[in-house]
This record gives C-alpha cells, structure tokens and sequence, in this order.
C-alpha cells in the first residue's frame, strides 16, 4: 500500500514538472571553520526553475551571504523576563540587560569556559550587567544566568 502512495506522489511530482508548474524554494547553506565556528550562512533562493539564472547550461540560483562573525544581539524570555546579550561574538565587554520589574535578590550570572572552570560570577544582578572578559584568552564560553532556581537560563559566548 505504501508502494502504491509513493508510486502516485512520483507520477505527480513529475507530472507538475511536465506542465511547469511553478514553486518558490529556499534554503540556506552554512559553511564553518576547523573548530566547528560558523563563518557563513547563504541563503539560496530559487524562484522557479523558469526564472532561475542559467549558466553554462546549469541553473544557478540567487545566493546572498551574510558573515556569521558579525555581532548579533541574542534575546529570550527566561519566565516573564526579557533577558538581552550583547555583542555575540564580543572583543571583551559584554552586556546583559535583564527586563524585568522585580529582579530578585538571589539572581546570580555564572561563566564557565569550556573545561568547566569558573571564569566570572556576578551578584546583585542589576537590570544592566557589564562583563569584562577582556583578560580571557579568545574561545567560547559558556554564561549561565540563574534568576531563581525555577528560571535558569544558558548562552553560548564567543570571545574574539
């Protein structure tokens, strides 16, 4: 039965692609570093196979890059709290605001390098952390942000 379904999902696959039927496709390809770092992400656009540009007789479709080791900003909401970090990857400071109305006075912020070692631990946590990792060897880090034991939350963070 299941033959029969696959079989029929070809015929119409092919059938669309005799009549030229036409569909918009995407996808996004990565590329990376020795050490698994993302360096690139492509996206690749195919409007139709009709529309697409042709080269030597091969369809090329669009490709747009962005570099991936532009700061970005990260965002997430731990419970009710709007938890933002910036720059990602950082040359040394970095900031963590933390949007909420009552910070609690057990909140606690935690970075860890990657063999698990205690870089930096922050108490009294404010609603605007700055975080100096300047001294730190460039690599990743790993930042735990604990507002209670309930909202616990993990970042990766690069350091250039």
């Amino acid at each position: 039965m299941k033959t029969n379904r696959l079989f029929k999902l070809c015929l119409l696959i092919v059938i669309a692609g005799l009549y030229g039927w036409q569909a918009n496709a995407q996808s996004v390809k990565y590329t990376y570093d020795a050490a698994g770092n993302r360096e690139t992400r492509s996206k690749l656009t195919v409007q139709s196979m009709n529309r697409a540009a042709v080269t030597n007789g091969e369809t090329q479709p669009a490709d747009t890059t962005e570099k991936a080791d532009e700061p970005t900003q990260l965002e997430e909401m731990l419970g009710e709290t709007k938890i933002t970090i910036y720059p990602n990857p950082t040359k040394g400071m970095l900031r963590v605001d933390i949007a909420a109305n009552k910070i609690p006075k057990d909140a606690r912020i935690y970075l860890f390098n990657v063999s698990g070692t205690l870089v930096r631990q922050l108490t009294g946590v404010s609603a605007t952390n700055n975080i100096d990792i300047s001294a730190q060897p460039a690599g990743t880090y790993i930042m735990r942000i604990m507002l209670d034991k309930e909202n616990v939350s993990v970042w990766k963070i690069i350091k250039e």
